[in-house]
């Protein structure tokens, strides 16, 4: 009877060892991610990045601002010149494409949305051009499209 009441007594300090073991343990775990959380707090830091308009003319010269962009990006073997892909943008053509086969939204308070714009903001031709030509292209619709 004796051996079993010390057996017992043996088994309940040995569980309450490893109880506050665990319990030790468990604390300096929360102290330790306490200290890393609190100083890595600190070191957590960033710049925020603006964006910044590009620079476009007053005024939109077809001929001076576009057809330099198209030639560049789209007016190429394959791709929007004559006998490839509509609209044909090669320097000779690229206007009247534009205009007469719809991609050129004639309310100028509705720019953005012209077919064009769209294609390459966010369209299937984003890929081929970049923010400046994005402007100039928005800001010519904007001024009415002229052929100038």
């Amino acid at each position: 009877m004796m051996n079993i009441i010390k057996n017992r007594l043996q088994d309940s300090t040995i569980m309450k060892m490893n109880n506050n073991k665990r319990d030790i343990g468990l604390g300096s775990a929360i102290i330790i991610l306490t200290i890393f959380f609190l100083f890595g707090l600190d070191a957590c830091t960033y710049d925020t990045l603006k964006y910044i308009s590009p620079e476009t003319p007053d005024t939109v010269s077809f001929s001076n601002d576009l057809i330099p962009f198209f030639t560049e990006n789209c007016a190429m073997s394959g791709c929007h010149i004559a006998g490839g892909q509509t609209p044909d943008l090669s320097s000779a053509n690229a206007y009247n494409s534009l205009t007469q086969l719809g991609y050129i939204e004639t309310d100028t308070s509705k720019a953005a949305e012209s077919v064009i714009y769209q294609k390459i903001t966010t369209g299937s031709m984003a890929q081929y051009a970049n923010d400046q030509g994005r402007a100039l292209l928005l800001k010519w619709i904007e001024q009415g499209a002229k052929n100038n």
